[in-house]
């Protein structure tokens, strides 16, 4: 079953992968991105001494082992931090040198691609984020003896994959491979424990609250705007286009009775989502040309990533976005 299994994986699945990459390309600038920044990780220099490496699907799951990582280098100064990404919104905006030395792109997990990514690499001990597991990447990094961990594990399996017996082997398959599980509560650690595989599985405090605390505290220090006093503020935070449509038609009808100041965080801060909000609401103003000076009359469009929990503290009402998908964000 497991011959079968990795044959599927790796002259089907990932062929198909691959293909997609390449169409694309021709129509999407994330890929475009990472696409030329595929082998960047070969610029790495071979490390020196204790070399960590933490992957993780996106920006929004590196910004929960932040503090993680914070207490790393308070703790182990000389040990190097490889921050591994498979999406472009984590690459680009994870900016702060006191989270990483350096960050890569995992490659499509092409087995000789997985092998000369982590051979290079070389970590001494490998944390994954959450939930994004790659059987060749898993396989290459147990070949090389170092402890791999999945931490504020969640058990997430894909609908499709998880109502076919050969999609749940599969995934008991990757799960194998790995040294431990950290789950963020009781109901997840039980469904990892039916597997039954001799793997620890524990619960371990989710480190979002970590950062979240630290965040907090770092906010009551920093002045990013100013709301008038006369002014209720709702901010609109990781607001995607369903989000947009309903907020800006609420806010027309709340500013005809109420002196309402709208904060919009876009999830994405392309020109397309960032053009939705400019010509559905009234009289908008990017953070970026504020130049820090505040116009009442104008609601703002945040357009810097990495502001948004710091935001959180003007707000009289809180709208977070990202429930109108598959998903709660």
């Amino acid at each position: 079953m497991k011959t079968v299994l990795k044959l599927l994986y790796n002259f089907l699945v990932l062929p198909l992968l691959w293909l997609y990459s390449k169409i694309m390309l021709l129509t999407n600038d994330k890929i475009r991105d990472r696409e030329s920044k595929k082998d960047s990780y070969l610029d790495i220099p071979k490390k020196k001494g204790k070399r960590i490496l933490i992957h993780a699907s996106s920006m929004g799951e590196y910004e929960q082992v932040k503090y993680f990582v914070e207490l790393i280098k308070k703790n182990e100064p000389d040990t190097e931090i490889i921050a591994s990404f498979f999406s472009p919104s984590g690459y680009n905006n994870l900016t702060n040198k006191n989270h990483f030395d350096y960050k890569v792109y995992s490659p499509i997990d092409f087995r000789t691609r997985a092998k000369k990514f982590v051979d290079h690499i070389d970590p001494d001990i490998v944390f994954i984020v959450r939930y994004d597991l790659w059987y060749n990447f898993l396989s290459q990094v147990k070949k090389n003896s170092a402890p791999l961990y999945l931490i504020n594990a969640t058990f997430t399996i894909s609908p499709t994959m998880g109502k076919s017996m050969i999609g749940k082997a599969f995934y008991k398959m990757m799960i194998s491979k790995l040294s431990g599980i950290y789950c963020v509560n009781e109901y997840h650690k039980n469904k990892f424990k039916g597997l039954n595989l001799p793997i620890p599985v524990s619960i371990l405090p989710d480190t979002r609250y970590d950062r979240i605390l630290s965040k907090v505290q770092e906010a009551e220090k920093l002045e990013l705007l100013h709301v008038g006093e006369d002014y209720t503020s709702l901010v609109v935070g990781s607001c995607w286009k369903q989000d947009i449509a309903i907020i800006t038609e609420v806010v027309k009808k709340l500013k005809q009775n109420h002196k309402l100041k709208v904060i919009y965080a876009p999830h994405e801060i392309d020109n397309k989502t960032i053009s939705q909000i400019t010509d559905n609401a009234n009289s908008t103003v990017l953070y970026s040309e504020m130049e820090g000076k505040q116009t009442e009359d104008n609601d703002i469009i945040i357009d810097k990533i990495g502001l948004l929990l710091t935001l959180y503290k003007y707000a009289d009402i809180a709208y977070v976005g990202g429930a109108f998908g598959a998903g709660v964000h």
